[in-house]
This record gives C-alpha cells, structure tokens and sequence, in this order.
C-alpha cells in the first residue's frame, strides 16, 4: 500500500514559559474536520465493504468501547490499530504507603500512536497560522 501523504494546519499559541524568547510558540493541530464516531465508522465500513446493517456494525463497535473502556478501569492497557491507551497517574507520591489523593494526583489515559498509524502516512508539511487570524480563538 502507497503512503499517503498530509499536510496538517497548525494554530500557534503564544509560550507563555518562555516569555524572554521572542517568536517562541507552541502549535496545536487545526482538526481537518468533525471528530470521527463510530457510527461513522459504521457508515464508512458498510459502504466500503460490507453486507452488515449499519446497526449491526455500530452495535460491535459499541460493545468493543465497553471492553475497552472496562479494561482500562482494571488496569489494563488497549491497542487496536490506531492507538494504544494506558493507564496512567501523576502528582507527587511520598513514600511507598502513599496513597491516591485526587487532590495531589490525577487518575488519566495516556496514549500512543500504534505501529500501523505511524508507517501508513507521511507527513509533507505544515502550514502554521497565528491566533489573530483564527475567528473562533478564545485563547
């Protein structure tokens, strides 16, 4: 399969830990779109290739989240093609006897882009834009 190849829209936003360094930014990616769900997939899967209803295909998706979603609440890390998500805490932890505190440490997912994503497309370039001249910034 040939590569595809991207060109990603990128917002800067002012480093606000580095306010010495002149032009210095951070970039956040601009979505190329709405957020992808899985009745979109549906959608997607059975107009590209399959004879399940929509419903069916949602319904398998829908019970896939739920595994997963039980998973990473027991502990355990999830991979599918795209991304793998884990388990994560961080704050400061004095001691082997410490416990979780909520108000010193957070309980999150951390996540990583899975081999498959990371080989399929090439990355051609970046078209970077300041805060002044997005509409929507509230930032």
């Amino acid at each position: 399969m040939a590569k595809k190849t991207a060109v990603w829209k990128l917002w800067l936003r002012r480093n606000l830990l580095t306010t010495d360094v002149e032009n210095d930014y951070t970039a956040e990616v601009s979505s190329a779109g709405d957020t992808l769900r899985n009745s979109d997939i549906a959608d997607r899967i059975v107009a590209a290739r399959s004879e399940l209803r929509p419903e069916t295909v949602l319904s398998i998706l829908t019970i896939r989240d739920e595994i997963a979603r039980d998973a990473l609440v027991q502990g355990s890390a999830v991979q599918d093609g795209c991304v793998r998500i884990s388990p994560k805490v961080s704050g400061s932890w004095i001691g082997v006897s410490h416990t979780f505190d909520p108000a010193t440490s957070e309980a999150r997912c951390g996540e990583r882009r899975a081999r498959g994503v990371r080989g399929r497309a090439r990355l051609r370039g970046c078209t970077a834009m300041l805060p002044e001249t997005r509409r929507d910034w509230t930032g």
